[in-house]
């Protein structure tokens, strides 16, 4: 882990030297920067935002009266959005981790196992 300057979180990318404040982001340890975020493949993080717009639309459900019946229902599809959002974030943060491989004689020769 990178060393950053106390009170500030850094991005999950290690090649970005952004942070952000740690008291905005009170219970979290991770972050992702908005230009990493839009560096992400489209598909990715449409998906992260669609399921996340969902969690907090259902925590403001919750919220309400009008909804006060069908609690353990919202509970159920915020722990739902909650699993996808975590899966998501592991493969962000495995997109940024991995490098990716350059096409060549190396890597062919290590995929037939002759190296």
């Amino acid at each position: 882990m990178r060393s950053t300057k106390p009170g500030r979180i850094p991005c999950i990318n290690p090649r970005c030297n952004r942070t952000a404040p740690a008291d905005k982001y009170e219970d979290g340890d991770e972050i992702i920067c908005g230009k990493c975020r839009r560096s992400l493949p489209s598909a990715m993080n449409r998906r992260f935002m669609k399921h996340r717009r969902a969690f907090d639309r259902l925590d403001r459900m919750r919220k309400q009266k009008k909804y006060a019946g069908r609690v353990h229902q919202i509970n159920r599809m915020q722990w739902i959005c909650h699993r996808i959002i975590t899966e998501v974030w592991a493969d962000m943060k495995s997109y940024f981790r991995e490098p990716d491989r350059p096409e060549g004689i190396d890597n062919f020769l290590d995929e037939m196992g002759m190296r």
